[in-house]
């Protein structure tokens, strides 16, 4: 997995509100019980017998973000964390620690929460548009809807959770409001569910706040909507088709596949 520059810009950001869940611990040992709402990325770091990080693995992860997202800033994190030189009878040694980190995202309800029946889309899902006078002005955020598909698959429910500007919400309101679906399936039987959306509206330039980039669990997925002129390959929620209509959503960076 690539850590690529764009990611970089927003390491002071999560230094802050990423969670060091623990000391650096040996190689093996479990990795401690994070709190109930966020995601936890568990990151192995080798270090030389002069203390300096040799390397950086992932070994765990609750991310299924577009692009990796929360994975890849952990990495990013590890590799500037500072770990103690360890000695074995005098001598200097190397070593292996395991760094967990958590990120919490609030109304997160747990990675259990993604078991539910989870609900298909029908057709093909249009993507909302960057409103002009935002995008003029060079702002970029999000908006969380939580979503309740009915026995018969109809949007019975669009609740906005929280957004960042009401130019947001409406732009990302008249499209999703219109999107169809296959119901959730239960024993061979549909049921209503309950899930929730992230869309985020960002540029090339300038990526958007990671809590409106990656939604509570339970998660349909997210959406990332760029300008017209910077759009590329879609990237849509993870049980929908290929976008159809829009000149919407970011691509997955090179190298990386999106989360399924």
């Amino acid at each position: 997995m690539k850590i690529f520059p764009r990611y970089s810009l927003l390491i002071p950001l999560l230094t802050a509100s990423a969670v060091w869940t623990a000391a650096a611990e040996p190689a093996g040992t479990p990795p401690a019980a994070a709190a109930k709402h966020g995601y936890t990325v568990m990151v192995e770091v080798k270090v030389n017998d002069k203390g300096e990080t040799e390397s950086v693995r992932l070994v765990d992860t609750d991310d299924k973000s577009v692009g990796d997202i929360l994975s890849k800033m952990a990495l990013a994190m590890a590799l500037k964390t500072d770990l103690p030189a360890r000695q074995k009878d005098g001598k200097p040694i190397k070593y292996t620690a395991r760094l967990p980190f958590f990120f919490p995202i609030e109304g997160d309800e747990g990675p259990e929460a993604n078991l539910a029946p989870k609900p298909m889309g029908k057709g093909k899902f249009t993507m909302p548009l960057y409103p002009r006078s935002l995008l003029e002005q060079g702002v970029v955020g999000g908006v969380i809807f939580e979503l309740r598909v009915d026995e018969q698959g109809r949007l019975a429910q669009l609740n906005t959770l929280r957004a960042s500007h009401p130019e947001f919400e409406a732009a990302a309101r008249e499209v999703v409001q219109k999107w169809e679906f296959q119901p959730a399936q239960k024993d061979g039987q549909p049921v209503a569910s309950r899930w929730n959306l992230a869309v985020a509206f960002e540029t090339a330039d300038h990526m958007a706040d990671l809590k409106w980039r990656v939604p509570p669990r339970p998660s349909f997925g997210t959406l990332i909507i760029l300008p017209e002129s910077d759009a590329m390959t879609p990237a849509t929620p993870e049980t929908a088709p290929t976008a159809g209509e829009a000149p919407a959503a970011a691509p997955t960076p090179p190298g990386t596949e999106p989360a399924k």
